[in-house]
């Protein structure tokens, strides 16, 4: 899956400043178009108040000139740029604007220990994250502690991190890895709950690892360099622990899979990674 037109967050904090320095890796996705969005938090009881009017348009004025300022120097890159600011709820308004722009990808930060805490706030990206039915790519950073906020990868699609379970949606996903040039290296994994009973265990372990044989050899038929690990333990927590082991530079998880909460719209095993993983996650929508 190709992102032609990707839409980023922008609360002017400068974690979400550093955002834009994705774009050069996500120019071998097919990158051709920027919007850059910005959202004025407002109170529908505020328009009907002329100084507070007055007050939001200068706000947005202003706004629209930081914007532009930005998008300036991303046009280097050779792609177009839309500024939009908003007014309303955040995590609303975003997800309105990816759908009113036709994005296939938003844009947002966040880091190992939470998300950022600027005006995209954990409710708001987190809002994103199970609301959205377009790609979510939650960037992360390091030197937090220090206010640095630099960006954990420069290079992230050069070893990715796929976890499945054999669900349509996360299937999914590693046909989009298997289709994308810019993907040579996949680390594919497989997580085993402790509460499985150990005899049954046995039987499914050998299933499962016939079946993960499977796609590594279709994988690798594509040109893809593939590892292959199955751990037994919480999903979420063994998933981050191989992400590190193996020197993986993001991950790639589906937000629906086998035994997944409608309700939530998002598993818990992506919603802790998300949260909490110290690599950047690309999160698809389990219907695309």
């Amino acid at each position: 899956m190709n992102f032609t037109k990707a839409l980023i967050c922008v609360d002017f904090s400068e974690p979400s400043k550093k955002l834009v320095e994705s774009i050069p890796e996500l120019l071998k996705t097919g990158l051709q178009e920027v919007v850059l969005a910005s959202v004025i938090n407002v109170h529908p009881a505020d328009e009907n108040v002329p100084f507070i009017k007055e007050s939001y348009s200068e706000k947005r004025d202003l706004t629209m000139e930081r914007l532009k300022e930005m998008g300036d120097a991303i046009k280097q890159h050779g792609v177009s740029v839309k500024e939009v600011v908003s007014f309303g709820f955040t995590g609303k308004e975003l997800l309105n604007i990816a759908v009113q722009e036709q994005a296939n990808l938003i844009v947002v930060g966040s880091h190992g220990k939470g998300v950022i805490k600027t005006i995209l706030l954990g409710s708001t990206s987190f809002e994103l994250a199970r609301k959205s039915e377009i790609p979510l790519l939650i960037e992360k950073f390091s030197d937090v502690e220090r206010d640095q906020f630099e960006l954990v990868s420069h290079d992230k699609f050069k070893k990715v991190l796929i976890p499945v379970d054999f669900s349509v949606p996360s299937l999914k996903v590693l046909d989009f890895a298997k289709n994308a040039e810019h993907i040579k290296d996949i680390v594919l994994v497989k997580v085993v709950s402790r509460g499985d009973d150990m005899q049954d265990l046995d039987t499914r372990t050998k299933e499962i690892q016939e079946k993960l044989e499977e796609l590594k050899n279709s994988l690798v038929a594509a040109g893809k360099q593939v590892e292959v690990r199955l751990k037994q333990g919480t999903p979420s927590e063994k998933i981050m622990d191989v992400a590190e082991e193996e020197g993986a530079t993001m991950i790639m998880i589906s937000k629906g899979g086998a035994g997944a909460i409608k309700e939530l719209l998002i598993g818990s095993t992506a919603v802790d990674i998300a949260r909490y993983s110290k690599l950047p996650v690309l999160l698809y929508p389990k219907f695309i």
